[in-house]
């Protein structure tokens, strides 16, 4: 068995081999998925990112609108109970 031993300054800086990326059976797979991404991300992670910001906006005004934990409403009733109504 003979074993050719080259130095690292007669070889060649890479590997001359083709890219994955360019061949087309290579992207095959996922182009037939690429629908399919495109669209769960249509119907359900673009709505939940437009969602966030009502549910904490609607859980903020529960809170302040609750007349045993709001801060408005413990600041309104020491200034008298003539100032705000209970409902």
């Amino acid at each position: 068995m003979d074993v050719k031993i080259t130095s690292l300054d007669h070889a060649p800086p890479y590997a001359k081999r083709p890219s994955r990326t360019l061949r087309r059976e290579a992207l095959a797979p996922y182009l037939f998925i690429l629908p399919f991404a495109v669209l769960f991300l249509l119907f359900f992670i673009v709505p939940i990112l437009y969602a966030i910001p009502g549910i904490i906006a609607a859980l903020l005004w529960g809170y302040l609108y609750d007349p045993s934990l709001s801060p408005i409403v413990k600041g309104f009733s020491s200034l008298g109970p003539h100032c705000y109504p209970q409902l």
